[in-house]
């Protein structure tokens, strides 16, 4: 499944929420690919790509071997 999100469309306190996850997570900050060493066949592969206007990135990552703050923007996205 594929899901865009405009955080320049959501209401400010959402958008605001949005932002702060986004910096908190250091997404343009992080490699390419974070993955488990000993992945399951089941084991979802996430990606996300971030576009700020002057800065893109894409990562792919198991949510599992991310730490708790792209958990917890993922959670986040996964709810909006």
């Amino acid at each position: 499944m594929t899901r865009t999100f405009d955080l320049e469309t959501l209401p400010e306190a959402r958008r605001l929420l949005g932002r702060a996850l986004v910096e908190a997570a250091h997404v343009f900050d992080r490699p390419a690919k974070t993955m488990l060493t000993a992945p399951h066949p089941w084991d979802f592969i996430y990606t996300l790509e971030t576009n700020d206007g002057a800065r893109s990135h894409r990562i792919e990552f198991h949510l599992d071997a991310v730490d708790d703050s792209l958990r917890a923007l993922v959670t986040w996205l996964e709810g909006e």
